[in-house]
């Protein structure tokens, strides 16, 4: 017998692209003006993040780990803060999400929602650039930088 943990997981993934379309619509109806912000392709990029975080966090559902789910979003963090997208964008986003796996019918949503909701709480502390491994000190380093 599956475990509500699975079977969350499986229902987030069986219904990713539903999940999608409803958060993003979520989005952008209270804050249509993100569209002006980030051009006319926001919302085909918008569905491919959130199709990308559902599956993440079905897999961390699955597994029943909070922080790989936290590491997720610290990675995707940095990633979209070198695409222009701010923090408080990603934390806009992130608790539509929540808010529309908390609608999902059974126990499932609000269990993947807890997923998302310790996500926000590790939000503020997560960086939004990597430290580099460069050491610049050393007299090839500004050629390093400028090849990376």
């Amino acid at each position: 017998m599956d475990t509500l943990h699975e079977q969350a997981s499986r229902e987030i993934l069986s219904s990713r692209a539903e999940l999608a379309q409803a958060v993003v619509g979520r989005e952008f109806s209270l804050h249509p003006e993100l569209e002006q912000h980030y051009g006319k392709i926001a919302r085909e990029k918008s569905l491919q993040d959130v199709a990308y975080h559902l599956s993440y966090l079905a897999q961390a559902v699955e597994a029943e780990s909070t922080a790989l789910f936290c590491d997720y979003v610290a990675w995707a963090r940095v990633m979209l803060a070198k695409r222009g997208v701010l923090s408080s964008d990603l934390a806009f986003h992130l608790g539509c999400l929540r808010e529309v796996l908390d609608k999902m019918p059974g126990g499932g949503g609000a269990l993947a929602g807890q997923f998302v909701g310790a996500a926000l709480e590790k939000l503020p502390e997560m960086p939004d650039d990597l430290p580099t491994f460069l050491d610049d000190s050393l007299p090839l380093s500004p050629l390093a930088h400028q090849y990376l």
